[in-house]
């Protein structure tokens, strides 16, 4: 079975009811334990039976440890010092191991394929079955864990891949956007790494396991990790810092910087502000050039963010450690640490960054006073930096003085290795989060391969083969350093003209579209505006409707009303008429004047004017309806009288 899926089973088998660090780890121990060829066995077979099932080797003081919680819970016995399995009692993990291991094949095996048709698809490269996992193995072993080490095989002709992190990079971007099965797999498999890690760096005694306070332990983070904690790395790489510190000081671990690295932070503060107040955008990494502007910074508002760095950090719980006391029995070797470290390429070219790391360093190293720390619970400090280079050729040239216990400098994901199962509930997406940032981290890096690219930009930019419209175009495109980094892909840093050229091609091809789709959803919010305030108006014009067909019913009975009551008049006074009784000069009633006079009102009415009671009803009806419309709906009668166009005369010079 490939190494994916079984480093994938100790997260889909870890236990889930567990008192401690160790029970999560009972479940693979009993399979691991059932494929031991021979019984009884030792621990040296154990140790050797987990390289051969998932891909690593733990320490043998591990494995003890694990076999004594495997003796407490009655899966093996001991007899004459060695250990003999419990057949009836490890029977029942091995039946959730088959059930687990036939669905997380499956899964893995969906990423897999989908990583190859990624490849073809997006950088016109085929790779087998085998390269792929190697390659997303070997990421994760860079920016996530140190235990793995499988070698990539090497690809030849058209299908050598020049930068595979910026492929795997790209991929885990891909896939995490997504957010689909392929991307749950790949976080099964994640864990299932860390958890692997986890046994490599824990405590070897058991009674350290339940340990949930770390005060004893000092951390002194390096530049990028404080740069990205003040957001100037994007805000994934932000939150995974942010989390980070926030796990560490739950678990009351002191966190530092030294003075250097303040200095060191502030120097790159002064250092932007003079490139952006002379324009001099060219000294920027892409990635930070576009994020400064994209919120508004300037000279003076980072001259502002520079004044307020120590204030921000301390009330964060990172303080500042201006002293540090010097025992002369216990000095680093600065000068051989630094020949070490640049004859390795492990720090910066510059003579202030090499300074800063070397001191860090050799500070922290002093701290130890020559001392082994090897469990969590000694008082030890450790400098952190996501330079893997640097940790690496560090440790490599301390290791005389540490020996096998825990290194001087380490990674930030070493970190989340060791204490993230502590408060695994509360940051259960740390992991993941730190993965992925180092995936957008890859992309966004700015190292030989654009090195080479700008010098060639520059040089073409000055021959005018590139006219200076298109270098302000694609020069600070927010999609150059993107293309660059794709193209890497196929020629590494060697970059020819052409090649800089199809990549320019590229880049204004991008923005003519970007220009076209701008258009395009521009007048797509206009339609849809449009569509909207037609609705509205459709649904008000509705509404209007309704009320007034209620105004013109109200109307309608108040014409009818009135014309009835004249009606009734009318009728009266010509039966009084015909009955030949007179008002004049006898004794009447009001009723019998007012009939009276209407029926000669309507007689004169309609004789001169031809008005009727029908007309009278239509124009009653008229009134009452303009009149309430103008109370309730705020409506103006309509003018009656007739609009005659303008037209201009004709010039008739």
């Amino acid at each position: 079975m490939s190494a994916i899926v079984n480093l994938a089973l100790l997260e889909s088998l870890k236990a889930h009811d567990f008192r401690d660090e160790i029970d999560l780890y009972i479940p693979f121990l009993a399979n691991t334990i059932l494929d031991i060829d021979e019984y009884p066995f030792n621990p040296a077979a154990l140790a050797k039976q987990f390289k051969v099932k998932f891909g690593f080797k733990p320490p043998e003081a591990v494995i003890k440890v694990l076999l004594v919680r495997a003796k407490k819970k009655k899966l093996v016995r001991v007899e004459n010092h060695l250990y003999v399995p419990v057949s009836d009692a490890l029977a029942p993990y091995r039946e959730i191991y088959e059930h687990n291991r036939e669905k997380l094949k499956l899964a893995l095996d969906s990423v897999i394929e989908d990583l190859i048709e990624f490849s073809e698809e997006q950088f016109d490269k085929k790779i087998s079955q085998v390269k792929a996992e190697s390659l997303l193995l070997n990421f994760i072993e860079k920016n996530v864990s140190s235990l793995i080490n499988h070698k990539s095989p090497k690809e030849r002709n058209k299908d050598a891949i020049k930068n595979e992190a910026h492929l795997i990079a790209s991929y885990i971007a891909f896939v995490s956007k997504s957010n689909s099965r392929n991307w749950e797999g790949i976080q099964i498999l994640l864990k299932g790494i860390v958890l692997a890690n986890y046994l490599f760096f824990a405590d070897k005694a058991a009674s350290s396991s339940k340990k949930r306070k770390y005060s004893n332990i000092s951390v002194y983070l390096d530049t990028p990790l404080i740069i990205a904690y003040l957001g100037f790395s994007g805000k994934l790489s932000q939150t995974v810092v942010q989390e980070l510190i926030s796990l560490l000081t739950k678990l009351e671990v002191k966190i530092f910087i030294f003075d250097r690295t303040l200095r060191e932070i502030e120097s790159l503060f002064d250092a932007w502000m003079r490139d952006l107040s002379r324009g001099n955008t060219d000294n920027f990494n892409p990635s930070t050039l576009h994020l400064l502007i994209s919120k508004g910074y300037d000279a003076a508002s980072l001259e502002t963010e520079q004044a307020l760095i120590e204030k921000n950090l301390k009330e964060s719980g990172i303080q500042v450690k201006y002293s540090n006391s010097l025992d002369p029995n216990y000095v680093c070797d600065e000068t051989g640490l630094e020949k070490h470290l640049t004859r390795n390429k492990a720090v910066s070219q510059s003579r202030n960054g090499i300074e800063h790391d070397v001191i860090c360093i050799s500070r922290v190293h002093n701290s130890r006073k020559g001392e082994v720390t090897k469990s969590l619970s000694d008082t030890f400090s450790v400098f952190v930096t996501p330079n893997t280079s640097l940790i690496k050729y560090a440790n490599n040239y301390l290791s005389p003085d540490v020996g096998t216990g825990i290194p001087v400098v380490i990674s930030e994901t070493w970190l989340t290795t060791i204490f993230w199962l502590k408060h695994q509930d509360a940051y259960r997406d740390l992991p993941t989060q730190s993965l992925v940032s180092h995936a957008y981290a890859t992309l966004n890096k700015a190292d030989s391969v654009w090195d080479s690219f700008l010098s060639r930009f520059r040089r073409l930019s000055a021959e005018g083969v590139i006219d200076d419209e298109t270098v302000d175009t694609v020069r600070y495109h927010k999609n150059l350093l993107k293309e660059v980094n794709d193209y890497s892909v196929e020629i590494g840093d060697e970059f020819t003209d052409e090649n800089v050229l199809e990549i320019v091609k590229r880049v204004n091809d991008k923005n003519d579209q970007d220009k076209k789709d701008a258009v395009k959803q521009a007048v797509k919010e206009v339609v849809d505006q449009h569509e909207i305030s037609k609705a509205e108006l459709k649904h008000f014009s509705s509404k209007v409707s309704r009320v007034e067909r209620m105004i013109e019913r109200g109307a309608s009975v108040l014409a009818a009303i009135l014309t009835v009551v004249l009606v009734g008049f009318f009728v009266l006074g010509a039966y009084y008429s015909l009955m030949g009784i007179s008002f004049v000069g006898g004794k009447s009633s009001i009723a019998l004047l007012i009939a009276t006079g209407i029926t000669i009102l309507m007689n004169v009415l309609g004789a001169i004017w031809g008005i009727t009671f029908i007309s009278i009803f239509k124009k009653s009806f008229v009134f009452f309806a303009e009149n309430l419309k103008s109370m309730i709906l705020d409506e103006k009668p309509i003018d009656k009288a007739r609009l005659e166009p303008f037209i201009e005369p004709k010039d008739t010079d």
